[in-house]
């Protein structure tokens, strides 16, 4: 009896299997493995014959490719450094499947040890060189920082001329020996050596790096709309300039370790016309994050994340450049701030009447069309008083936000309050119950506690570049 997938209409049994793809279909991440063959769509051509033909025969099954490349350490220095025949054996087996489609590539370079070397091994001298076809070519790559510098270098083109039919550029830590890494790893340079055209370049996400002044200031970045930079290192200089060189950016994702550099220089002013979303994290920085926008106009921003591990925003002035701040956005609806910003020095401060205040009013009331506020409470509220600190923070957070209407420019108040704090489990009871009592209270507000902010897990969903 013929089983009734085999009635399934070839392109809706190609649709199935696509569907049936893990993020990463075809490749490896494992030292010292081959292609599994427990993953699809390796793994479709195992269950039977017809299975087999239909996935042989479809290239968009296998236009995704995740490899681990061995490099020997020993050919680092070198211009054409060394990488196994295996690899490339595999690499054109996959190039022959996928059929021309544009390649979504994910390198990354596994060094190996001169000790580690098997005396079969065959090694393939200029490794580059024989990888640039399959790199120039990607509308989408991530690579670590190892193949970021090699192909920057790759005969004096550039990264722009090497990739440039590139749609999406994903860099992250490259796992090096100690002595080749050479401490923290920079970008240096992302430009091409002559005049280009504009770059087709739209989403950069780069993890783990130091950028200089020079990395990407002097690209021409018209399309870029989506940029995620974790756990940078830069300079005040590099920021004002590459900010102002993405002008489409709808989305942007800013992660900074430490501020290397500053400079009295006023920045000219600048349009974001496009941007929607913006979340900046500053984990070590001596100034205020709000000279970060300076003469930066963002007229469409809806959503806002403000986050900071130093302490630099309890004092009134920090207080009252983030009021500014929401001032020039006045169409913001959805704000979130972490503990920093809701303490003026100390949390006695949580009981008097200056909680979340300027002299006369919350910080929040400078958005003028927020509707969603969002709070992360996990270190500000903690210790063995937290479940009263905490009783005392929701009741007046809701006395302020029934209070919050202009009477000579009526408003609909805030709808929605959401209390972050990572601890929830030790609170949550009584913090549950207080919520159920201020909810029957304040029937226009929606006040919940929770212990993940939704909009960051809306971060780390995007930043997973699951959406090609």
């Amino acid at each position: 009896m013929t089983s009734p997938v085999f009635t399934v209409p070839y392109d809706v049994l190609v649709e199935i299997f696509v569907h049936c793809l893990p993020r990463y279909p075809f490749g490896t991440v494992k030292r010292h493995s081959s292609v599994s063959s427990k993953i699809a769509p390796m793994l479709l051509c195992h269950v039977c014959s017809s299975w087999r033909m239909v996935a042989m025969a479809s290239p968009i099954l296998w236009s995704h490719l995740s490899y681990r490349l061995a490099v020997s350490n020993s050919t680092l220095s070198e211009s054409n450094w060394a990488v196994l025949q295996t690899d490339f054996t595999i690499l054109q087996w996959w190039e022959k499947n996928q059929g021309g489609m544009p390649p979504y590539l994910c390198l990354n370079a596994d060094i190996y040890e001169e000790a580690a070397r098997s005396r079969s091994d065959v090694w393939v001298l200029d490794g580059l060189s024989a990888l640039m076809p399959y790199i120039s070519s990607a509308q989408y790559l991530e690579i670590d920082l190892f193949f970021w510098d090699q192909i920057s270098k790759w005969n004096g083109c550039g990264f722009q001329d090497a990739c440039s039919n590139l749609h999406t550029l994903v860099s992250f830590w490259a796992r090096l020996p100690t002595d080749w890494e050479r401490g923290y790893p920079e970008i240096i340079s992302y430009r091409p050596t002559h005049s280009q055209p504009a770059s087709l370049l739209r989403r950069l996400n780069i993890c783990d790096a130091l950028l200089r002044d020079d990395a990407l200031i002097l690209l021409n970045l018209p399309s870029l709309t989506h940029v995620s930079l974790h756990n940078i290192t830069i300079s005040l200089s590099f920021w004002m300039s590459f900010i102002r060189a993405i002008p489409n950016l709808t989305w942007g994702y800013f992660d900074i370790y430490k501020m290397r550099t500053w400079n009295d220089t006023k920045p000219t002013k600048s349009l974001l016309p496009n941007l929607i979303s913006l979340s900046v994290t500053l984990q070590d920085l001596d100034k205020s994050l709000c000279i970060l926008f300076t003469n930066l106009h963002m007229p469409a921003l809806q959503t806002l994340c403000l986050s900071s591990f130093n302490g630099r925003w309890r004092t009134i002035d920090a207080i009252a450049e983030v009021s500014d701040l929401l001032k020039s956005t006045p169409n913001i609806t959805t704000l979130y701030l972490d503990g920093d910003f809701l303490s003026l020095g100390s949390k006695s401060i949580l009981n008097s009447n200056t909680l979340l205040y300027q002299p006369s009013s919350p910080i929040w009331c400078s958005a003028s069309s927020l509707a969603h506020l969002q709070l992360e409470l996990s270190d500000f509220i903690s210790g063995t008083n937290a479940v009263e600190e905490l009783d005392s923070f929701i009741q007046n957070i809701c006395t302020y936000a029934n209070r919050w209407v202009d009477l000579e420019n009526p408003r609909c108040p805030i709808r929605s309050i959401t209390i972050v704090h990572r601890k929830l489990k030790k609170i949550k009871d009584l913090a549950t119950s207080r919520i159920r009592d201020i909810n029957k209270n304040t029937p226009n507000i929606d006040l919940q506690i929770i212990s993940e902010s939704p909009l960051r897990i809306a971060q780390s969903e995007w930043m997973k570049w699951s959406s090609r």
